[in-house]
């Protein structure tokens, strides 16, 4: 089985001013992808990424992606932005 985590980063993204939620987010999943690199991934899918001009929500977005992959280690980077879904596709 493989997890997709997009949805709970973008809603922890959309509620950045709730700072618990952030936190709590970091609590548990920082800890999961460096446990189980290469079963869950990243899907980018889930922001909206149209927008040709940053606006608020994209900065947060980007700020707590940097926040997860600063605080694991670069394989559990590598597998949670695209190694796992390389994987499940085959492409690796």
């Amino acid at each position: 089985m493989i997890c997709d985590i997009g949805t709970g980063l973008h809603f922890a993204a959309l509620d950045h001013a709730e700072k618990n939620l952030v936190e709590d987010w970091l609590a548990v999943w920082v800890p999961l992808l460096e446990e189980f690199a290469g079963r869950i991934s990243f899907g980018s899918d889930l922001f909206e990424w149209r927008h040709l001009q940053p606006d608020e929500n994209a900065d947060c977005a980007y700020t707590l992606i940097e926040r997860v992959t600063s605080q694991i280690s670069v394989q559990a980077k590598e597998a949670w932005l695209c190694g796992t879904l390389q994987k499940a596709l085959g492409e690796r």
